[in-house]
């Protein structure tokens, strides 16, 4: 469960820091998390560095659509929605 709120909070709190790379890369790591709504959570949080962030976006859109072939179909759809909403900004 610590790991579910980590990816919540990271997100929101990612540029109340100096320096947000090991939140980025915190991240990236729970993208490959057993448990969906942990991987969930890290979309959504990514998503929003993604927004603010326009020299990570690329490479955060990058980690996202290595899930396009997730067990989870919870996990697939929810990174087609993120991962547009990213490329639109």
């Amino acid at each position: 469960m610590v790991r579910w709120h980590l990816a919540m909070i990271f997100g929101n709190t990612a540029f109340t820091v100096g320096d947000i790379e090991p939140i980025v890369s915190a991240l990236q790591r729970l993208l490959k998390d057993e448990s969906v709504f942990v991987r969930s959570w890290t979309i959504s949080s990514l998503c929003l560095i993604g927004r603010r962030d326009k020299r990570r976006r690329r490479k955060i859109i990058h980690a996202i659509k290595a899930l396009q072939q997730d067990k989870s179909i919870a996990i697939r759809v929810s990174r087609q929605g993120t991962e547009s909403a990213a490329e639109r900004e």
